[in-house]
């Protein structure tokens, strides 16, 4: 009878999609991760801040001069000529960076601190047809730096100041801070009027509060905890002695341990949890039932922006009164169904002393169905992709930051088979060119898309004003 399962989980992810420059120029890796708890919220250049001071990444990246934009080439992966526009553009003493801009159609911006009409002139001449531009940037990266150097002296004992960087793309100086609360920012502010800062931190609703670890919640009791023991992202359950006895078993270095159970009117649960060997403060602060799910509210309270990404277990066993579960069937996940494992539970354990058959506890991992709007893939290789029925099969959302529909017309063998569902599975092709082509193959037949600005239902196109706003309003993406 199995009650977990192992999942791969990523740990830390480059965020540069194909191997392309990434939109914001130099490579963003990093040797951190955001803490690794369950549920967390993402806790960095988050917009707010009260509106004293730009939190970082949140304004877009510089562009050249809107003539100079053309509706082709269209790049929808990597055969834009990057490294020769580098090579190029390095000649020049005030060449900054080259970037993706994927707001034009991924052409290749190239940033320069003076004056860019020789610039794009030349590029003219060496990159016909292409989608290449020159960029003025109004400051330079010595200044930036001066500015980081004044900051990093004038703030100390004013602010609690945990690092400052020099973004010479969006022309910025990073100022990370643990919390964007507004004395802070307005500390920073009044002693840098005017000055080209923006600021990194934690939201002051996203801080969470100090606290020992509660033995009890509403319709839960915290059976055992224990730090570097058990495996990462993982849940299970029992019923009854048996169940947890094998379920203990499973749980890597907890070795033989006592719990004081009452099976005729709760279960155990476990959740295994993780951090990162920085962050190492961890706690269940509740046990959530919502709707068909029962999850685990873990919180970090080290309060920490970002976490070294070695995985550390945690293991959490709880007592949760059979009063409170779900109808069957109901899913045990760590954090509401979006990370880890996910069990799905098929008896109604809500009766005293009831139990569960083999067959009726299932694994239901996270991330078993493809990816859909919004993904990044590879071009000239076949990918599944899911299909938001939303807008029928002729708008698809977006793939590689384009948006896709069809003027074909939409096979029978496509509408019958998917009628009355709200997304299908299906294999997409995306092909590079001067005008790139996604081909779409579902139940034996194929049909091309092209890259299209609208976002939303082509129907919306064509309706009044008031139905189109309508239909916009419930398709954008």
């Amino acid at each position: 009878m199995r009650r977990s399962i192992p999942v791969l989980v990523a740990l830390s992810m480059l965020a540069v999609a194909c191997g392309v420059a990434p939109e914001g120029g130099a490579d963003p890796s990093s040797t951190t991760s955001p803490p690794s708890t369950t549920g967390a919220p993402s806790t960095t250049n988050q917009p707010g801040s009260a509106g004293i001071l730009p939190t970082c990444y949140e304004s877009a990246l510089p562009a050249a001069d809107p003539s100079l934009y053309r509706d082709t080439p269209k790049y929808v992966g990597n055969e834009m000529p990057a490294e020769a526009v580098q090579e190029w553009a390095s000649q020049y003493p005030d060449f900054v960076e080259i970037w993706i801009d994927r707001d034009h159609n991924g052409w290749v911006a190239a940033g320069f601190t003076g004056d860019v009409a020789d610039r794009q002139a030349e590029i003219e001449e060496m990159f016909p047809g292409e989608g290449v531009v020159a960029v003025h940037l109004d400051w330079t990266e010595a200044d930036l730096s001066d500015l980081e150097r004044r900051v990093s002296a004038e703030l100390g004992g004013v602010v609690e100041l945990l690092g400052t960087s020099v973004d010479a793309l969006r022309g910025y100086v990073n100022v990370v801070i643990p919390v964007l609360d507004d004395d802070s920012l307005q500390a920073i502010a009044d002693r840098f009027p005017d000055e080209r800062i923006c600021v990194e931190g934690l939201e002051p609703e996203d801080v969470v509060p100090p606290g020992t670890q509660p033995a009890a919640g509403d319709g839960w009791r915290l059976l055992y905890e224990e730090d570097e023991v058990g495996d990462v992202y993982r849940v299970g359950i029992a019923w009854d002695h048996a169940s947890l006895s094998e379920l203990t078993g499973e749980i890597p270095g907890l070795g033989d341990i006592d719990l004081d159970v009452d099976f005729n009117s709760e279960i155990v649960v476990w959740f295994g949890a993780v951090h990162g060997s920085s962050c190492p403060n961890l706690r269940l602060d509740d046990v959530v039932v919502d709707g068909d799910f029962v999850y685990a509210e873990i919180v970090n309270t080290d309060n920490a922006l970002a976490c070294t990404d070695d995985a550390i277990p945690q293991t959490y066993l709880v007592g949760v009164e059979r009063s409170r579960l779900p109808a069957p069937p109901f899913y045990i996940s760590l954090d509401g169904g979006t990370i880890g494992d996910r069990l799905r539970v098929e008896a109604d354990l809500r009766e005293a002393g009831s139990t569960a058959a083999s067959d009726q506890v299932s694994a239901a991992p996270v991330g078993s169905e493809p990816e859909g709007s919004g993904v990044i893939i590879e071009t000239g290789y076949p990918w599944e992709y899911t299909v938001d029925l939303s807008c029928g099969f002729e708008a698809i959302g977006e793939i590689n930051s384009f948006h896709w529909a069809t003027e074909e017309p939409i096979p029978d063998v496509w509408l019958e088979t998917s009628a009355g569902s709200e997304s299908v599975v299906v294999e997409v092709l995306l092909n590079e060119g001067p005008e790139p082509t996604l081909e779409l193959s579902y139940r034996g037949e194929t049909v091309v898309y092209k890259p299209t600005h609208i976002v939303g239902c082509p129907e919306a196109q064509a309706e009044p004003d008031d139905v189109r706003a309508d239909l916009l309003s419930r398709y954008e993406g």
